[in-house]
């Protein structure tokens, strides 16, 4: 095992070898956050591994065959498989590797600790934004938002009742968001944790665990690398301590998130909602709104395809190509189950294991106490009930043997989760939420009062559409969507980071083209994004981005390819023959057909929506 103060290897230095068998490498920088949290797995799990640290100001040209955006940390294993973004990393380590499990087997306890590392992420930028602050009143601003960030993870503890996030014992959560509370005294933010005694508590326990102790950086190292860093000196100590290794360093930084997706989650021009009181509330932005691992990398646009920091077609998804050679296709979900009819619906609307879908009268659903009716269209019945406002009545209990998803029509984020409910066959009931005239009972189910959600009958709530898709697919039997093999799975996810773009693109593109504004850059950006894709069939020879079937990675992009012709903004795919294919290959799905919405229906909805009409959510259903 190689010591981590190692001297960074920068431009001009020889790759180094291949990976020793029964050993994993790791990419990192001595004073990166992201780097850290894989570092502490490695250590927390006993995994023996070597280290190669990467000058961040000046990289190695072969680094980028590493990760296309040249950011650490990366895992590199004899295969030649590599694995970036810290999260990432962590969890395939944790599933690939023996030894302590620091993710719970509990689907719901798994997805707790998801919906925790959420809470957790306007962390990261909010003490970057501190030490890049211009004035003493950006940093009292900051320090005060940081402040409010602890409260929220304070109350976790508080109503856990535990002295670590996971539980009794220090589990993957608390090794994820401990690197940036090692770094407060440094940075001289110790008071921001005054009022919080049991995340003082948290942090004194922390200290205490072997694989945190032995990573510790002192707060006097930690300080001098910030202050050359500060004054961007040539030799901000990349090396060993007590020698200034050469080049400069880039602080660990995150991209900002972009704004929030309209219709769903936080949409800023919804109704503002109140304050949050219990739970795991989470911050109102979107599901990939959160810290990229560390690098110098724009924050706004990517690379073209072929420059320096942006691989050519045979170099840029070698991460994410591993295991697609022409001898192997890689692992795939598995073939999808036979369908079978299911139960008629007694309440509210609930469904079986795919095929065709009944829908019954939802009482009271429009908040008047009456029954309302469907009118037949090509739109999937699955959902087609009137939505509860302010004033309605709470739905009762989930009923035993169903689980409950608190969604909107329209909602792409919530489409995802529809999907993969309807894809495993898994009965369920679909409560539609008015996200202009929200009912107040349901901030008890989400503090912001986004959507969707997961209920189940123990009254579990579950929900950012990434971790209610993956806990359906833990939680249920049947069809698996992700693979079973720890680096498909990981791939699966490197892929979705790779697409977190195209959600704010193309709803930019849509307010652009409803406003008469230009938007003729937001389709460049987006052709980009869909080339990046594009890049990555070609290489696969695949259909699906999975493999030769569908599986969790195309269900998770496509609700945003269905409504590319309905924004005006379908010839953005006119230069990428294989996702066309995907696209045509993906409407022959099932699932996918069973889900469509009219085009018209969905127009309607948008010209109400840009009207601000609150009876949007209901266009083209009569009461």
């Amino acid at each position: 095992m190689s010591a981590g103060s190692a001297r960074s290897l920068a431009k001009g230095s020889a790759p180094p070898g291949p990976v020793p068998e029964g050993l994993i490498r790791v990419y990192s920088m001595r004073f990166c956050p992201f780097a850290q949290r894989t570092l502490l797995v490695l250590k927390a799990k006993g995994i023996r591994h070597e280290i190669i640290n990467i000058n961040l100001k000046n990289k190695p040209e072969w680094f980028f065959k590493k990760n296309p955006f040249g950011l650490v940390p990366v895992l590199e294993n004899s295969q030649g498989q590599l694995i970036y973004e810290s999260p990432i990393t962590c969890e395939y380590l944790d599933e690939a590797y023996p030894g302590k499990k620091l993710l719970p087997d509990d689907p719901y306890e798994k997805a707790c600790q998801k919906m925790v590392f959420e809470l957790f992420s306007k962390v990261p930028s909010l003490v970057t934004g501190f030490l890049r602050r211009q004035n003493k009143e950006d940093g009292s601003g900051l320090k005060e938002e940081l402040r409010k960030e602890f409260s929220k993870l304070e109350e976790v503890l508080t109503n856990k009742k535990t002295t670590f996030f996971g539980g009794n014992s220090l589990s993957m959560i608390d090794y994820l968001i401990w690197p940036w509370f090692e770094r407060l005294e440094a940075l001289e933010l110790n008071d921001c944790v005054d009022h919080t005694p049991k995340l003082k508590l948290w942090m004194a326990a922390m200290r205490e665990d072997p694989a945190v102790s032995a990573l510790l950086n002192e707060a006097n190292t930690l300080r001098g690398f910030l202050n050359l860093y500060l004054q961007n000196s040539p030799e901000p100590t990349l090396g060993r301590p007590q020698r200034p290794g050469p080049g400069r360093t880039h602080l660990c930084r995150r991209p900002p998130a972009p704004p929030s997706r309209p219709g769903s989650d936080a949409d800023p021009r919804a109704e503002a909602p109140p304050p949050a009181t219990s739970g795991l509330p989470r911050r109102p932005a979107t599901d990939t709104a959160r810290p990229r691992d560390s690098g110098v990398q724009q924050p706004v646009t990517r690379p073209p395809i072929g420059s320096a920091a942006y691989c050519s077609a045979a170099e840029l998804p070698k991460a994410l190509r591993i295991g697609w050679s022409s001898g192997r296709r890689g692992q795939l979900a598995g073939p999808p189950r036979p369908h079978s009819r299911p139960e008629l619906s007694r309440s509210k609307i609930e469904f079986g294991a795919g095929g065709a879908c009944w829908s019954a009268a939802v009482p009271g659903a429009c908040g008047r106490g009456d029954h309302c009716t469907l009118r037949k269209s090509p739109e999937t019945m699955e959902d087609a009930s009137r939505t509860f406002g302010k004033g309605s009545l709470p739905p009762g209990p989930v009923p035993e043997g169903l689980i409950r998803i608190y969604s909107m029509r329209f909602c792409p984020y919530a489409h995802r989760t529809r999907l993969v409910l309807r894809a495993k066959g898994i009965r369920h009931e679909v409560i539609n939420i008015n996200l202009r005239n929200k009912p107040e009972w349901y901030y008890t189910k989400h503090p912001f009062g986004q959507i969707p959600v997961l209920e189940n009958s123990k009254c579990q709530l579950i929900y950012e559409s990434v971790i209610a898709c993956e806990y359906l697919d833990d939680a249920y039997p049947g069809r698996k969507l992700y693979p079973y093999d720890p680096y498909e799975r990981a791939r699966q996810k490197m892929l979705l980071e790779l697409f977190y773009k195209v959600p704010h693109l193309t709803k930019e593109c849509l307010v652009a083209l409803r406003c008469g504004r230009e938007c003729t850059d937001l389709k460049l950006a987006l052709r980009q994004e869909f080339c990046n894709l594009e890049e990555i069939l070609g290489y696969q020879n695949t259909v699906f981005f999975g493999g030769d079937c569908i599986s969790m990675i195309d269900y998770l992009f496509w609700p945003w390819f269905e409504r590319l012709e309905v924004y005006g903004i379908a010839d953005s795919l006119n230069h990428t023959p294989a996702l066309r294919l995907w696209t045509a290959a993906m409407k022959q799905d099932p699932t996918v057909c069973a889900l469509l919405i009219d085009k018209s229906v969905f127009s309607g909805f948008l010209n109400l929506y840009f009207q601000n009409n609150p009876d949007a959510f209901d266009y083209g259903l009569i009461c």
